[in-house]
């Protein structure tokens, strides 16, 4: 197995990935059927399903998580129904552009589509497509190493999960992924392009997360990657950092200010567009699996020892009294916070 493959594999199972992407299990004789072609099955308990990735439509929370599930909250996190989807891939991440508009991506190069605010999915792009789309373009570039990498996608099938949406319209979004899968619509879904040779990542690094602040967008990943794009991700570049650990994941507090932070608790900050970068200290070595800009302007960051932590004046204070299991992510709603971990949906208070 390659560094590549071991390094993603850790990170899938420290967020619970791996089981988010596994297959349905065959029961008897019953015949085993692809994710990609059988729609996510109806559970009886959502509280305690396993998600990963949740968003505000509106006044509605959408959670997206393990064999395609995908639930909606109309009441805090009070209480759960379950969304239609068409495929039973784990779902990593999920984005909204207004209460109806909406985009999820997930394990076998997933990503759905939804018009209604996350009641109904619709298959958007998949593993083979992008793959097919990715050698097309290399070879229309005539670009050998691209053409390698492509051939390789083909050969070895939907098996690489994309990990991030950033949506910037409901017309266009970027999803990035593992092996530094990239790729942009401009057009809702219909079409997607690959944009691996604009993004910055010689490596092809895996990219975890992504975010955007005014025409500014970051992206990073493992080794310390950091690429980013003053031009709603036209044009892109290479960020020197002095870390060379996975960021997870990132945010952009202010106009230049960009925080990265990732594996065993290492939190880095820039206030110049990552021309200097200084680590921000933390007592807790456990790896940050998630962070929120909250509507105060703080930033909130999960963890993996159940810790939510509110960055205050360049301090890093604990926001929840009893630690949860491990942190998926969470997102604000009212005046608490719905916390996916390991152990389902939980919720948090924040008024510390």
């Amino acid at each position: 197995m390659s560094r590549d493959s071991r390094n993603l594999r850790s990170v899938l199972a420290a967020t619970g990935l791996l089981l988010a992407g596994a297959a349905p299990i065959a029961l008897g004789a019953e015949p085993v059927v692809e994710p990609l072609e059988r729609s996510a099955i109806e559970i009886r308990n959502p509280q305690g399903a396993f998600m990963i990735g949740a968003a505000k439509a509106g006044s509605t929370i959408v959670a997206v998580g393990e064999r395609g599930l995908a639930l909606l909250s109309d009441d805090n996190g009070q209480s759960w129904r379950q969304g239609a989807v068409p495929v039973s891939t784990g779902l990593t991440a999920v984005r909204f552009a207004n209460a109806k508009e909406g985009m999820a991506v997930g394990h076998a190069g997933v990503v759905l589509g939804t018009s209604d605010g996350g009641e109904t999915w619709q298959l958007l792009l998949d593993g083979r497509r992008a793959a097919e789309l990715a050698l097309a373009a290399a070879e229309k570039r005539g670009d050998e190493r691209a053409i390698w990498e492509a051939r390789r996608l083909v050969d070895e099938g939907p098996d690489k999960p994309f990990l991030d949406v950033l949506l910037q319209s409901p017309e266009r979004a970027i999803v990035v992924g593992a092996y530094g899968l990239a790729f942009e619509t401009r057009d809702g879904g219909e079409s997607w392009q690959p944009i691996m040779d604009r993004m910055a990542n010689p490596e092809m690094s895996h990219f975890y997360a992504i975010r955007q602040r005014g025409s500014r967008v970051v992206a990073v990943g493992e080794r310390g990657l950091v690429t980013l794009s003053d031009d709603n991700g036209v044009t892109w570049e290479q960020i020197v950092t002095p870390y060379n650990g996975s960021f997870f994941t990132v945010e952009l507090p202010s106009g230049k200010d960009i925080l990265a932070a990732g594996l065993k608790g290492n939190i880095w900050y820039s206030e110049n567009s990552g021309g200097l970068w200084e680590p921000l200290p933390s007592q807790i070595d456990a790896s940050i699996t998630s962070s929120r800009l909250l509507p105060s302007g703080d930033v909130m960051l999960g963890n993996q020892a159940g810790l939510l932590l509110k960055l205050n004046g360049g301090r890093l204070v604990p926001a929840n009294e009893q630690r949860f299991s491990p942190i998926n992510t969470f997102v604000p709603a009212g005046d608490r916070l719905v916390v996916l971990t390991m152990e389902g949906i939980r919720l948090a208070a924040t008024d510390r």
